[in-house]
């Protein structure tokens, strides 16, 4: 090393981008458009950059080691992890986000005669703000015979839960609803699998800003609409439902939804989903979908409020040819009179073999002609080169 050291704010920004993944968005807690759900063997191999990083030095160790302690995954070893937290409370601190199997939540003996290591090991993270609860392996048959222990999770703003329902027998923190009735701070909630009735009081959940549903079944939407979610804006539906039972959450919440984005799912592409939000969305900003996934609108509401687009352009192999017809019933119904505040049509993904087409021509001048920018995600806008 030369007698000019760098200054220790810069290596960990070095530190930083040796171990950034396109799976960070899997730490945020705030909406954004296409989020893609945590891959784990992306966030397997930033693990394995941090584990050597911190092994070059003593001085590394010292300004990286939190990084090791950022993503907790609680799986086999946790009563050593729940150990090393003890005997060092910095790194309890360090925690940002645990992912909790029900594998390592069962419940063979009463919680008072074998105390729960993960209980211990989340009592030791003040700072969590994500915890996510994954989908159960299809082959497991796990016991909860017992009630489980339950925790405040003041300090959670993310929560990934895929309901089992034999867990919830057992309460705690394998019960979405004492979950919720802990987590006062809550702004992300991404949810799914499926759920029988509650017998508890709909929770109130007011700094919810974020619903994101994964598949479920009916009934679990139905309680949902009996929610207290004064302060949600953004709905992400990623697997579609029957359109009817979509309505009853549009219908709920619809006068206080800004932002709406539908996923990549097929049955999108068959039924119409928007024009139910339409009509029931009338503060709706902003709508966010997948082209070739999404059927365009049936009918011909004018909506005055939808400023904004987002359009990912990921492959449908149901589409062919680009499907042209298919995209330009979308883009008529954008330079068309039913959105007249729409101002900008943002697109992710891949578009260069559509935006160079000469039948890209018409949309693009008719979008120009009313003022409706084609922009890329980072704000610039995109120079049309059909010929």
């Amino acid at each position: 090393m030369p007698k000019q050291r760098l200054p220790a704010e810069l290596w960990l920004e070095v530190f930083q981008w040796a171990t950034f993944t396109s799976s960070d968005a899997a730490y945020t807690t705030n909406y954004k458009p296409f989020e893609p759900l945590g891959r784990y063997e992306v966030l397997d191999q930033s693990l394995k950059v941090k584990a050597v990083v911190v092994r070059v030095c003593r001085q590394w160790r010292a300004l990286a080691e939190y990084m090791l302690y950022e993503d907790l995954r609680i799986r086999h070893g946790e009563q050593a992890l729940a150990d090393v937290l003890e005997s060092c409370e910095e790194r309890g601190r360090w925690v940002r986000r645990a992912e909790l199997p029900y594998t390592n939540t069962v419940t063979t003996t009463p919680s008072s005669l074998r105390p729960l290591p993960f209980i211990a090991i989340l009592k030791r993270c003040p700072e969590l703000e994500i915890l996510v609860r994954p989908v159960p392996r299809f082959f497991d048959k796990l016991p909860f015979e017992f009630d489980a222990e339950g925790l405040p999770l003041t300090s959670l703003k993310r929560l990934e839960w895929w309901n089992s329902n034999e867990a919830t027998r057992s309460g705690g923190i394998n019960s979405l609803d004492e979950v919720l009735s802990c987590t006062p701070n809550l702004q992300y909630l991404l949810i799914g699998g499926e759920r029988w009735m509650s017998q508890r009081a709909p929770p109130l959940l007011p700094s919810l800003t974020t619903l994101r549903l994964r598949w479920m079944n009916n009934q679990f939407i139905r309680q949902i609409c009996q929610w207290s979610l004064p302060a949600l804006s953004h709905v992400v539906i990623d697997n579609s439902h029957c359109s009817a039972v979509l309505e009853m959450l549009w219908e709920t919440f619809g006068s206080q939804i800004r932002i709406v984005e539908l996923g990549k799912h097929v049955r999108f592409y068959i039924e119409d989903h928007i024009t139910p939000l339409l009509r029931v969305c009338p503060s709706l900003q902003e709508l966010n979908y997948h082209i070739y996934f999404t059927v365009p609108p049936h009918s011909v509401i004018k909506h005055s409020s939808i400023h904004s687009v987002r359009l990912h352009g990921n492959v449908n192999l149901l589409a062919t040819d680009g499907d042209w017809e298919h995209i330009s019933c979308h883009f008529a119904w954008f330079y068309g009179p039913s959105l007249p505040s729409l101002e900008r049509i943002i697109l992710y993904g891949e578009w260069s073999a559509i935006l160079t087409d000469n039948r890209f021509n018409y949309i693009h001048c008719a979008l120009v002609t009313r003022k409706c920018a084609l922009e890329r995600p980072d704000g610039t806008v995109i120079q049309v080169t059909a010929g």
